[in-house]
This record gives C-alpha cells, structure tokens and sequence, in this order.
C-alpha cells in the first residue's frame, strides 16, 4: 500500500519525476493563480491565434463569480494518502487485466469519454473523473466529475454561457 511520505521520498530519487514535478504549481485554477505571467500570457495568446482581442481577466473574473474556488483536496498529507489511476482510452490495456487493480484505487481519472463497456476485465469499471474539452461534454451521465481542460478562451466562455443565458453560438 502507498504511504505518500515514502512514496515522494522515492520519487525524488527518480531524475524524469524530479525534473517534472513542481510541488508549487497550482494543480486547478482558482481565483488567485488565475493571473498569467506576461511571458505566460503571450505565449497562451498567439497559441489562440489572437493577441489581444479578448478579455481574459474579464472572463476568468466571471467564472470565479458563478463558481467558487474553494481549496479541494486540501486535506491531502504525508498521513493522508490516496492513490489515483489515470486511464487512457488507446485500447494497449486490451488483454492485460489491470480492471480490479485499476478500480482498487480512490480516483479512477478517464480521458475525454473512454469506453468501459465490455472492456472491464481489462480497463476496470470505476470512473470518478473525466477529463474533457468543452465540447465532448455532450450527454454525459452524472455517476462522474467532470475536469473541464480549458484550452481556449471560447472554453471559458462556453462555460460561463452554459450556467446563465444558455446561449452556445458555437
């Protein structure tokens, strides 16, 4: 069983998992790490395709007025351990038989909607979250969290569109 304080331990003797992980990067955007860095920002703008012609801090502003940034998860620490599989949906788990295990653990973490059906011998049946795009967000059940993997601006205000006037033009 996982014990956090020997698993990190461990993971520190690890150079790619030591190189990667940055214990003070937020994991979920709140209200106070919702201000991009100029460099941050730039960059995230020209992957946009527009510099300038949209109000991020407006509409972050907005989103953190329809949903509150409370702290999850926070009860996490070195005596409080819990363990996650996050599951692809390639199809390279067929035939290994990682379902019980996969399921065993707190968090099952499925991308964007990843078939379970037939296939739980090997992907196990277990979902808590999904991580999705906006727009595969379409008739999903509510057994699961949703992780919204806001990429775009328009991401944000869809969001925000969703939960007032309802009005989605794209």
């Amino acid at each position: 069983m996982c014990a956090c304080i020997q698993c990190m331990a461990g993971s520190k003797d690890d150079p790619w998992f030591a190189g990667r992980h940055k214990n003070l990067v937020p994991k979920l955007l709140s209200r106070q790490n919702s201000e991009l860095s100029p460099i941050t920002r730039k960059w995230w703008e020209r992957l946009q395709g527009w510099v300038g012609k949209k109000n991020y801090g407006a509409v972050v502003k907005t989103l953190f007025s329809l949903f509150p940034d409370e702290e999850h998860y926070s009860d996490t620490g070195p005596h409080r351990c819990r363990t996650c599989a996050v599951v692809g949906n390639s199809g390279n788990l067929e035939g290994s038989h990682y379902g019980p295990l996969i399921d065993a653990h707190d968090f099952v973490i499925r991308g964007n909607t990843s078939p379970t059906a037939g296939f739980e011998k090997d992907v196990g049946l277990k979902t808590t979250h999904h991580g999705i795009y906006p727009e595969s967000a379409v008739d999903m059940d509510n057994s699961t969290h949703l992780v919204l993997v806001a990429f775009k601006i328009l991401d944000l205000e869809w969001l925000i569109s969703v939960f007032t006037t309802k009005h989605i033009t794209r």
